[in-house]
């Protein structure tokens, strides 16, 4: 799960202070039980109003939440991205409006740029927010970008989440187990749908590591240096339906568990990985 913090939630506002101070709890809490990833740019730091003495505990909450993120690699900065957009986006409802300009453009380019990744679907992206469009008839639930044909993004939206109800769902559809601690190879089976599934897993559950090791037929190696490979991992997934018999030789007396599987499809292999991964940690 993929979140991005409403930069208008940064700045408070005295007389929106109760209404902004309960969504921020709830975000809060969140974020730290689900271990939810946020996108951020160091340079929305300073919108914290440090030089308003009134807000100052509102600066504090803030900053730990930040501390925290940092603490759990848990923000996804900006580095990670690919280059500017070369159209502005559209969005519906105007979010960013308010913004500083410099700010509203970055902030727009992190959240196109989540979108058109291809396991945005899958992940999960989020915009936490408070309830600033309480006067309108009906509450937006999710940030649209409207000319999203013009800028190829392969998602169009990210849902808003304002309360608690709003996150229990987002939990439900998008929650997976945190394997960042595992890595995982791969031998066998077809390149493009293994590395499609290599990087759902690293995506959606933040697999630690994730190697590919293409059949004898398509790369020669040694049974020596098969095993350097594997062993530095937690899972071997032996896709049995495309390698030959020197491929299971090479992984026999390995260090490391081998499972094999009789087919190469993304959904199979993501469902072997998770499942092993869980046991081992016993929550299966």
């Amino acid at each position: 799960m993929i979140s991005m913090l409403d930069l208008d939630l940064l700045s408070d506002t005295l007389a929106e202070h109760a209404s902004r101070s309960k969504s921020l709890a709830i975000h809060a809490e969140h974020i730290r039980k689900f271990s939810v990833r946020v996108l951020w740019d160091d340079s929305f730091e300073p919108l914290l109003p440090w030089h308003e003495p009134a807000k100052r505990e509102w600066c504090i909450i803030l900053s730990q939440l930040f501390d925290y993120l940092r603490g759990n690699n848990l923000f996804v900065l900006r580095a990670s991205f690919t280059a500017p957009l070369s159209i502005a986006p559209e969005i519906e409802p105007p979010l960013t409006a308010n913004y500083p300009l410099s700010h509203k453009s970055l902030w727009e380019e992190l959240l196109c740029d989540s979108l058109r990744k291809s396991t945005s679907a899958e992940v999960g992206l989020a915009v936490l927010t408070w309830d600033r469009f309480r006067n309108n008839r009906l509450t937006p639930t999710a940030v649209r970008i409207t000319n999203s044909s013009s800028l190829a993004l392969s998602g169009s939206e990210a849902i808003i989440l304002y309360r608690k109800c709003d996150w229990q769902k987002f939990i439900e559809n998008y929650f997976r187990p945190n394997m960042s601690q595992y890595k995982l190879a791969i031998l066998g089976g077809d390149r493009a749908r293994v590395e499609r599934a290599g990087r759902r897993l690293l995506d959606a559950y933040m697999l630690g590591r994730f190697r590919y090791l293409a059949p004898s037929y398509e790369q020669n190696r040694t049974k020596r240096q098969t095993l350097d490979i594997v062993e530095s991992m937690d899972l071997v997934i032996l896709c049995t339906n495309r390698v030959k018999h020197m491929d299971s030789d090479h992984v026999k007396g390995a260090s490391v568990p081998v499972i094999p599987i009789n087919q190469d499809s993304e959904d199979e292999i993501i469902k072997c990985a998770v499942a092993y991964f869980l046991r081992s940690r016993g929550e299966a």
